[in-house]
């Protein structure tokens, strides 16, 4: 992986079959698979144990089979103490699970933290209910020192069809504070939701929240779920994870908005990975809006089925837009060249701007675009800019598409520059583009067979046209005007250069290379070259002697050469010169 370790992916598996199957804590107790990682020294590292709660003083015995609800709920109230307290919770790591057998779970203020010994699990075999919600009343909350949780991982129950939540951020109920908590090096895993964002509006929603080293995998519906309204400023996500979340539910995702709501998310050094097998990994419904910011994440759907990386389905009709800004992130998709495969993005209406991105995958059976701009819905607005970035077709199909604007294209506006394309292989597949493109420096790269044909790229290029590196043809550059300046259609001879026995060799229009024949001797020639509006501007020169050779006769389709020797008279064309030159169009 590009910046999580695969012994991540190794831990978290071991750690899933250890529960399932014997459903002991020995197997990853103080290391780095669940609840925290190794050489933390735990609380004292933090506060100091002085400093905190201890549970084991209120009540709790950590022994997987107390209910450890009362004494935890005792811990809090005495750190909290109407604000005057240590503000600490300790839980201190004692070789098995501490039990949240109550379903309501734990209040947390968003002042307090919780904070555990490295490996140190605290469970919720629960199939309902909440196993810590963080936030507190307005009325009651006069101090702005964060809360949050550290060092602990959080249990759930696994269950089929579990509804119930790991962390959950507000309440939909009025006037509770949510915002600047700090959640530090904590695992979550198994719950219906491992991460909730809930409340109404401003600073009763989750804002300026900081999840830092934050693994949640294994959820049966969704990684992170926004039910919230009104958020109006990010929370961040550093160095987190997200792993095979969404695996009981059609609909899950591993960050999700919920109809009708929004999130505003930072995620950095992250690693998005094989969550989900149909919805996405990050979706939106028709009425869901999303703010995404991304910085050196790695994006990966390891087993290539039927899913999106980015599933933005906002509309404007619901006043849904969806904002996407994507900088120094790469996608690994189809890993597994299956069959069916989905785009990488999807966005119906909004701004995606992705700078220095890359792609790697491999087609599927039929036709996809690694972006889907527009997702053929009509009356919406798009404003896409692609910068510095590249896309790999692994398998060198010819289903390998680019990109495709679809839906109101007259709506579309992008930009696409400097952005390479590797072993795409059929004119079809570079992309589809409406009719007030912006494109410049495109490199194609066509590997055994290069891309050509009138549709690599339809619509009207930009006035600086599309470039074209490292053996690969292009059908034909234009600018802007929809008039043919260069086209990689082969000319041919249509009149011989001398009767018989003459050729021509070509790389387009754009060099031309006419060996004369050995028949009787004539004075002109013509070439036949695609159809041009305005006709053809061609010059060649004679290769083995200082003839003079003019054009002499144009047609939209054809250019006629008269050879006038040294005398500047016409003149007999000699068995087997070379001939060499170009086209270009008026």
């Amino acid at each position: 992986m590009r910046y999580i370790n695969l012994s991540f992916k190794i831990a978290v598996q071991a750690f899933l079959v250890a529960i399932l199957a014997i459903g002991v804590i020995a197997q990853f107790g103080g290391n780095s698979g669940f609840g925290g990682k190794a050489g933390i020294s735990g609380v004292s590292a933090l506060v100091g144990n002085s400093d905190c709660v201890n549970v084991l003083s209120t009540g709790a015995l950590g022994n997987n089979s107390n209910d450890d609800t009362a004494g935890f709920a005792a811990a809090i109230a005495k750190a909290d103490n109407s604000q005057t307290g240590p503000l600490c919770v300790s839980v201190p790591s004692t070789g098995s699970f501490y039990l949240i057998k109550t379903s309501t779970g734990l209040a947390l203020p968003r002042y307090v933290r919780i904070v555990c010994d490295p490996g140190t699990v605290i469970k919720f075999p629960n199939a309902s209910g909440t196993l810590f919600q963080y936030g507190t009343a307005t009325g009651v909350d006069t101090t702005y020192l964060p809360g949050g949780i550290e060092n602990c991982g959080l249990l759930g129950n696994n269950g089929g069809s579990d509804t119930s939540r790991g962390l959950q951020l507000c309440s939909n109920s009025t006037g509770q504070r949510c915002d600047n908590g700090v959640f530090r090096n904590v695992d979550i895993c198994c719950f219906g939701e491992d991460i909730v964002f809930s409340g109404t509006s401003g600073t009763t929603t989750p804002y300026m929240d900081v999840f830092e080293d934050v693994r949640t995998h294994g959820a049966i519906t969704d990684g992170l779920l926004s039910e919230a309204s009104g958020i109006g400023e990010p929370s961040t996500f550093n160095d987190s994870v997200f792993f095979q979340n969404g695996i009981g539910s059609a609909t899950g995702c591993a960050i999700r908005v919920a109809a009708s709501s929004t999130i505003i998310l930072n995620i950095t050094n992250g690693h998005i990975d094989n969550n989900s097998p149909t919805s996405g990994q990050i979706c939106t419904p028709a009425t869901g809006s999303i703010e995404l910011h991304m910085t050196r994440d790695h994006v990966e759907k390891s087993n290539g089925a039927a899913s999106t990386d980015l599933s933005l389905l906002g509309t404007v009709a619901n006043s849904a837009i969806s904002q996407v800004f994507l900088n120094d992130v790469d996608f690994v998709e189809n890993q597994a060249a299956a069959t069916t495969i989905l785009p990488s993005i999807t966005i119906v209406n909004g701004s995606l701007r992705i700078d220095n991105g890359t792609w790697t995958y491999a087609a599927g059976a039929s036709q996809t675009p690694l972006i889907n701009a527009g997702n053929s819905v009509t009356g919406q607005s798009l404003f896409v800019t692609l910068s510095n970035s590249k896309a790999t077709c692994s398998n060198t199909s010819a289903n390998c598409q680019f990109i495709s604007f679809t839906g109101t294209t007259a709506n579309d506006t992008y930009n696409i520059v400097g952005t390479t394309l590797l072993t795409f292989t059929s004119a079809t597949n570079i992309g589809s583009f409406g009719s007030a493109s912006g494109i410049s420096d495109l490199t194609l790269n066509g590997g055994g067979t290069s891309p050509s044909g009138s549709s690599t790229a339809t619509g009207t290029l930009a006035a600086n046209g599309m470039t074209c590196f490292i053996a690969c043809q292009v059908a034909e550059v234009n600018l802007g005007s929809g008039h043919v300046l260069i086209s990689g259609t082969a000319p041919t001879i249509t009149t011989h250069f001398n009767t018989s026995g003459d050729s021509i060799v070509s790389n387009g229009t754009a060099s031309i290379t006419v060996t004369v024949g050995t028949g009787t001797g004539t004075s002109t020639g013509v070439i036949g070259l695609p159809t041009a509006t305005a006709g053809w501007n061609c010059h060649l020169e004679n290769q083995n002697r200082a003839d003079q050779i003019q054009q002499t006769g144009s047609s939209t389709a054809s250019a006629t050469f008269t050879n006038f020797g040294t005398t500047f008279a016409a003149t007999n064309w000699t068995n087997g010169d070379t001939l060499r030159g170009w086209c270009s169009a008026n």
